[in-house]
């Protein structure tokens, strides 16, 4: 038997969020329980179980994912589901978890612009590693700041990361100009 190269088949099923497909097949679901509604028919059988109504028959469905999701998640789902098919896009596509808008911003160093600014200088001296900038953060940090705990290593990281991507981002740049 051939591997399978699907890339998702390789996570395990506990512990991941809900794919766009297993979203989908849920909004299928509701949509066609509704649709039934619309018929006046009463009653819906899925998975050899009977539903009353849309609600019982989400929340059964919220229950059936590892990790279970709330019940307002699965209602969201069908909303972006009926959007996309007014609109005449691609339910599948409405369904994908979207990108943050704060993605790779540190919201800890835009509370603390003290310590962004000290990171930001110990990063511009050549041969110094975000672990022996974290740990002089965290040995500085009372005179930094009086409130609160220093950052993690992972935030700290993250922020060293980006401040090196800008300045690739600026050098070339200059390069080009």
């Amino acid at each position: 038997m051939a591997e399978s190269t699907n890339p998702v088949l390789r996570f395990p099923k506990r512990g991941r969020p809900p794919l766009a497909d297993e979203r989908l097949a849920d909004c299928l679901v509701l949509d066609e329980m509704r649709e039934r509604r619309l018929q006046h028919r009463v009653g819906f059988r899925y998975e050899d179980r009977r539903f009353g109504t849309q609600d019982q028959l989400a929340r059964y469905l919220a229950r059936q994912h590892h990790p279970p999701v709330c019940v307002g998640t699965i209602w969201n789902w069908l909303r972006r589901f009926d959007a996309a098919m007014r609109e005449h896009r691609d339910p599948l596509s409405a369904l994908c978890d979207r990108r943050r808008s704060d993605a790779n911003r540190s919201r800890f160093f835009s509370r603390h612009p003290e310590a962004a600014a000290y990171v930001h200088r110990r990063a511009a001296v050549k041969g110094t590693n975000a672990r022996k900038i974290h740990r002089e953060l965290c040995r500085d940090w009372r005179a930094l700041n009086r409130d609160g705990n220093p950052p993690s290593y992972a935030t700290t990281l993250e922020f060293i990361k980006g401040l090196r991507r800008e300045c690739l981002a600026a050098r070339r740049a200059k390069r080009s100009a």
